[in-house]
């Protein structure tokens, strides 16, 4: 019972870390975009583009590793419990969606050519 719970409890934090990461890739993909909007405004901008396609793509590499390693305890395991994946995105992994707006706010404003703080 206490395996179960502990397993539970893995899958649960590791939905958790999926759906964070996906929030932070989202954003950055959009940043990516917001930059491209900008790009004749600043003259860094190009740069600014290929960082956060990087930060998106590394954020998408670290969730497939998370899925694979995810899988590899399944299949171990017998899949008992893997269903607490999805309830780990779906319950705290949707209060990461607000954080995709201020993604976009900070890279209008870092591509848009005037001091940030």
């Amino acid at each position: 019972m206490i395996t179960k719970i502990l397993l539970g409890s893995l899958y649960w934090g590791g939905g958790y870390i999926l759906a964070l990461l996906g929030a932070c890739a989202i954003g950055f993909a959009l940043c990516s975009i917001a930059g491209l909007i900008n790009i004749f405004r600043y003259k860094w901008a190009w740069a600014l583009i290929i960082g956060y396609a990087v930060a998106a793509l590394v954020c998408l590499g670290v969730v497939q590793g998370i899925f694979i390693l995810l899988a590899m305890l399944g299949d171990n395991t017998n899949h008992q419990m893997q269903q607490m994946i999805l309830v780990g995105v779906i319950f705290p992994g949707t209060l990461n969606l607000p954080f995709i707006p201020g993604f976009i706010t900070i890279a209008l404003r870092q591509t848009s050519g005037s001091p940030t703080e």
